[in-house]
């Protein structure tokens, strides 16, 4: 019964926060409703365990809470919006409600969890792909455009079921991420099939030609070879240290040789999207309330000249930073590096066994730079980075929960 409800109430978690990138209003509202009605199903069905962690950990959420609403009484700006004092508790009480239930995720039944995530990125990639040859031109709740041009190629990218292409490609990564991750926990060693799959949904992320995705996967998936470096025999570690040296050396031998070619391929200037000139003015603003921020972000775009395109500052640190200034900033990503560096530190073993969790997170710090991902919000990318954050905190727990139900079954 508790399985059932434990899936259920993964289902909708996922599923909302995929849903709440297809479109802007319809579809994020109801990406909302379907993850809160996951997250609440998720916290009254379960109680919470090792209680003198979670004592602390809810004892630093009300300090996150408090500390997000001082901005909003010392503000200097004549109009603060209750949408925007809403949205700043709701963003500390998801955060702190999946720390402490998020980890269950993986005593649901994985196989399930496994099959929602490859229905969510394969019908995500198809549209792409058929909206790509023209097969697809409209969708009931938009009219397809297609974007920039994939890398280094003339093929135009595609947004598939999502708002944009840099959402599909977000969902699509995330996707990969999970998969090898729930995959991970049934057997260290992965099935040719799994490999398979995981290549497709790889190769999949690219058709949204997202720079900042491609950063993330590519920062992220170190994470994953060092666990493995770390476990290996010596004879295996001397044979990858060498391998990756080669590859070092031939990497930056082709960066330097075709600096040229990569940047026009990757459009670097075009992906910029005049952000170089909104965190410039971001920072100037930040300077002048450096303690507590503005409360409402949208302070940035009434004191501001910069056209920011709707108002979105393009990073989730310059974002924090002005809503809540240095202290909240502080209190949410030292709390988080903290929470990692005590889990795992520099045990090979602990960062083996926790190598798909550091990659999530790794994800969302790098995208979080580059695109306004707000730790404790409601998509499918900051949701799967508080569930790896819970799994790494609660890992002990996690381990005795599992070797119970392996028990129950013999």
């Amino acid at each position: 019964m508790k399985t059932n409800i434990l899936n259920i109430s993964f289902i909708l978690i996922f599923l909302g926060g995929a849903v709440s990138y297809t479109e802007q209003k319809v579809g994020l509202y109801v990406g909302y409703l379907l993850t809160l009605s996951g997250i609440f199903l998720l916290t009254i069905k379960f109680s919470l365990i090792s209680k003198y962690k979670s004592l602390l950990i809810i004892v630093y959420g009300i300090a996150l809470i408090i500390f997000s609403l001082i901005p909003f009484l010392i503000t200097q700006s004549t109009v603060v919006e209750l949408g925007s004092v809403f949205q700043s508790i709701l963003y500390s009480f998801i955060f702190i409600l999946l720390i402490l239930f998020g980890w269950r995720v993986l005593l649901a039944d994985r196989d399930v969890l496994i099959k929602l995530v490859l229905i969510i990125a394969t019908a995500n990639g198809i549209f792409a792909l058929l909206m790509i040859a023209g097969l697809v031109t409209k969708l009931p709740y938009k009219d397809v455009a297609l974007g920039r041009y994939i890398f280094g190629t003339n093929i135009r990218s595609s947004s598939g079921l999502m708002f944009n292409v840099n959402y599909y490609s977000t969902v699509q990564a995330v996707c990969f991420f999970i998969y090898l991750w729930l995959n991970s926990l049934r057997n260290h060693k992965f099935s040719l099939g799994v490999i398979l799959i995981a290549a497709l949904l790889f190769m999949s992320n690219f058709l949204g030609s997202s720079r900042g995705v491609a950063l993330g996967i590519f920062g992220a998936l170190p994470f994953v070879f060092f666990g493995f470096y770390l476990k290996s025999k010596l004879s295996i570690k001397i044979i990858l240290a060498m391998f990756f040296c080669i590859v070092s050396l031939l990497a930056f031998y082709f960066f330097t040789s075709n600096i040229e070619f990569l940047q026009e391929a990757s459009r670097y200037e075009r992906g910029l999207n005049s952000r170089d000139m909104i965190w410039a003015e971001a920072y100037n603003l930040w300077l002048k309330n450096p303690w507590f921020g503005y409360g409402d972000v949208d302070t940035f775009s009434r004191l501001t000249t910069v056209d920011i395109g709707g108002g979105s500052i393009q990073s989730g640190y310059y974002s924090l930073l002005l809503r809540g200034g240095v202290v909240s900033f502080t209190l949410t990503y030292v709390f988080i590096l903290c929470a990692i560096f005590f889990k795992v530190g520099f045990n090979s073993e602990r960062i083996y066994d926790n190598r798909w969790e550091l990659a999530i997170v790794v994800f969302f710090l790098i995208n979080t730079y580059v695109r306004t991902y707000n730790v404790g919000g409601l998509g499918l990318l900051p949701i799967s980075f508080v569930i790896a954050l819970s799994s790494l905190l609660f890992k002990d727990e996690l381990k005795v929960k599992l070797d119970m139900k392996i028990t129950q079954k013999a």
